[in-house]
């Protein structure tokens, strides 16, 4: 009985067993099941993947080694132009204002310089599948993150757009901040401020642009009041600590007034910084002054310990001491002894003297700007003297030439006039009168021509001289001289001509007049054509002399 009871019981157990393993084998199976089904999955997606891959290596140019090579450079500048642009990002903080778009775009692009090493290594492989499982080829995943590169870094430069038009004064707060390093002076707050900051980027990121906008003044009085505390850190800290030094060490009792004088610099100086803690130079002024007043309460404070110590016997050696270095001053200076007044005056006579001195210095200075311009006037007087001697001396030369071609030039002497034989008959003398005439008209004639070939020629001769004058040089003098020698036969020849042509004009008239007038008394009309049939020859040789002077 107690065998099968205990028979009993061990069925039960492995019963029990049984059922409460049975779950377990029953999830073993469909784990088997499941793998058997993804490995005849992996197995025909395999052969698909290599089907493709077949396919492309037979449908595509990539067969092609040139082309190959052509698109993996053409890859490789791309890359190239992202790494540019992410690191101009970076340097306009685009990684801080905008740190998930930029790390989305970081990713992209080390995921396309990785799909480009493979293509690098194995241009055939640009146009094979980029995974076991994915029909995208290694070509398509480069190109397709680094468009993932850019609509990051457009997105973020968006982004940065739009914030700095909403918070530009937050901004300028920042940039502020950033130049004064205020980040290693109170980095604590910085970096609470910088995260408010973000915050309101965010929202402007989640289209709430509103909600930034609202909250910015409340940051901007925060981010001005660690602007104020920085540059008073920066040009005041070692003053306030001076002040506070010389306050714990009772300068007070010694020189109330004059610390009184330095804590009033300081915090004028404060003040002035809360109110414009961008105005450098006067702050740097301000705390300079601050300093200043400081050592001097020191100064004074020291000597005043120092009396407070002196006894009564050596009062007078303090005097003398004082006035000694008064004396000092005034005999570096030049100035007389005055220690036979008291100790203000002869401070005062010290004062005058330097005071005279800079007066008669001034004088000095306007003086010597008098003198200088004095000289650069004289200067250039020198100049325009030294310009009109060098013109003097080449119108001395060209009045040289012209005098040396007046010596060498032919004279022209006109020819003899040979006597005429009286004509006896009445009729002779009226022909002679007749061809006179004609001749003299002639011959006026010729002198009009001759008269204008003169003014020709001496308009000639005339722009002659003045191109001379311009462009002489020592190597064409021959050329010149040659010119002025024709230019004084023209002249010679004119001046011949002008006064035959006066000569036959004068004649003319008298003749005109002698012969065309009619006289009663026979005896002086006679006499006077006589006359001028005797002279006729002579004249008429002139008028041929001077119409072959022209004519040569």
């Amino acid at each position: 009985m107690a065998k099968n009871k205990n028979r009993h019981r061990w069925l039960n157990i492995q019963t029990a067993t049984v059922f409460h393993t049975l779950p377990f084998i029953s999830v073993f199976i469909m784990k088997m099941d499941l793998k058997l089904t993804a490995l005849a999955a992996a197995l025909l997606l395999a052969g698909c993947a290599s089907d493709s891959n077949n396919t492309a290596a037979t449908a595509t140019p990539a067969t092609n080694h040139a082309e190959a090579a052509s698109e993996v450079s053409t890859l490789k500048q791309q890359i190239t132009l992202a790494e540019q642009r992410l690191a101009l990002a970076k340097t306009q903080e685009l990684d801080w204002l905008a740190t998930d778009l930029m790390q989305e775009a970081t990713q992209a692009l080390q995921d396309a310089k990785e799909y480009y090493a493979v293509i690098e290594k194995d241009p055939t492989q640009a146009h094979s599948s980029s995974g076991f499982f994915s029909s995208t080829t290694n070509w398509q995943a480069a190109e397709e993150n680094l468009k993932a590169f850019n609509d990051a870094v457009n997105q973020a430069e968006a982004l940065q757009r739009q914030a700095h038009t909403l918070l530009a004064e937050a901004f300028s707060y920042r940039t502020q901040l950033h130049q004064l390093k205020a980040n290693d002076i109170y980095p604590s707050t910085y970096q609470r401020l910088d995260g408010e900051f973000k915050t309101l980027i965010e929202w402007i990121a989640d289209n709430d642009a509103e909600r930034a906008t609202q909250a910015q003044p409340a940051l901007v009085t925060k981010l001005r009041a660690l602007e104020v505390k920085t540059v008073v850190h920066l040009y005041l800290d070692d003053a306030k600590k001076t002040l506070a030094s010389l306050k714990k060490a009772n300068i007070s009792q010694h020189a109330p007034d004059t610390l009184a004088a330095a804590a009033a610099a300081v915090v004028a100086a404060e003040a002035f910084i809360t109110a414009d803690p961008r105005d450098m130079d006067t702050i740097k002024q301000k705390a300079d002054d601050a300093v200043f007043t400081l050592k001097h309460t020191r100064h004074i404070a020291d000597a005043v310990q120092q009396l407070k110590l002196l006894p009564a016997k050596d009062y007078e050696r303090y005097v003398v001491s004082q006035e000694t270095i008064l004396l000092n001053i005034s005999q570096a200076l030049g100035a007389d002894d005055s220690r036979d007044r008291a100790l203000p005056e002869q401070g005062q006579a010290i004062v005058a003297y330097i005071q005279q001195y800079q007066r008669d210095l001034a004088d000095i200075k306007q003086l010597q700007t008098q003198l200088t311009t004095a000289n650069e006037k004289v200067t250039k007087l020198e100049n325009d003297l030294s310009q009109l001697n060098e013109q003097n001396k080449k119108v001395a030369m060209l009045e040289a030439q012209l005098a040396t071609l007046h010596s060498t030039a032919p004279v022209i002497t006109a020819a003899p006039v040979k006597a005429q034989a009286p004509v006896a008959t009445e009729t002779a003398v009226a022909e002679e009168a007749s061809a006179v005439t004609e001749t003299t008209t002639e011959a006026a004639t010729d002198s009009i021509e001759a008269e204008a070939v003169a003014e020709t020629k001496n308009a000639a001769e005339t722009d002659t001289v003045e191109t001379t004058d311009a462009v002489i040089t020592e190597s064409d003098t021959a050329a010149a001289v040659e010119t002025a020698e024709s230019a004084e036969k023209t002249v010679t020849a004119e001046t011949v001509t002008t006064e035959a042509a006066t000569t036959t004009e004068a004649t003319t008239t008298e003749v005109t007049a002698d012969a065309v007038t009619d006289v009663d008394p026979e005896a002086d009309k006679m006499a006077d054509v006589k006359n001028s049939v005797e002279t006729t020859p002579t004249k008429r040789a002139a008028t041929d002399n001077t119409t072959e002077n022209a004519a040569q």
